[in-house]
């Protein structure tokens, strides 16, 4: 029994890590704890582009916006699968951290991490809006000022 164990794990992870990328959970919920490892939004954005939702669970625009969003990161895992846009978002509420360091201040604050700069949505918020602005519309806005850079661990720890 125990050789089977280890046939089965290795197959497994194969049949896991051979799934399309259409196939990855839905929006991805970030953290001050996760968000730059995942983003790498301050140092280079090997993960791909990051379209970041910052919200407020009370907040009614971001209750508005919570379906579009999911339909948003269904439409790009579908239609461009190849762009590598990751649709997250922050509960600013609770990962106060990663809000501040991106000074958000009004809910919902749209962030766009893409080509190594940072853009701040401010169309309109429906999906086509949203999917042109991503897959191509932020080209041709005003990236905004340089990315702050991720709290060192010693920032972090005099926070505590």
């Amino acid at each position: 029994m125990k050789s089977i164990a280890p046939s089965f794990l290795v197959g497994a992870l194969l049949a896991l890590s051979s799934l399309p990328q259409s196939s990855r959970a839905a929006v991805i919920d970030l953290t001050d704890v996760t968000f730059e490892h995942q983003t790498q939004a301050s140092t280079g954005q090997t993960t791909g582009k990051w379209l970041v939702k910052f919200y407020a669970p009370w907040c009614g625009h971001c209750k508005t916006l919570a379906p579009i969003w999911e339909q948003l990161d269904e439409r790009l895992r579908e239609e461009n699968p190849q762009d590598g846009i990751v649709v997250a978002k922050v509960d600013a509420t609770k990962e106060t951290q990663v809000a501040n360091r991106f000074k958000v201040q009004s809910y919902p604050t749209l962030k766009y991490f893409a080509d190594r700069k940072m853009y701040t949505y401010k169309g309109a918020r429906n999906i086509d809006a949203l999917y042109d602005f991503v897959t191509g519309g932020y080209a041709s806005s005003s990236p905004d000022d340089a990315i702050p850079p991720a709290p060192s661990a010693f920032d972090a720890k005099m926070k505590e």
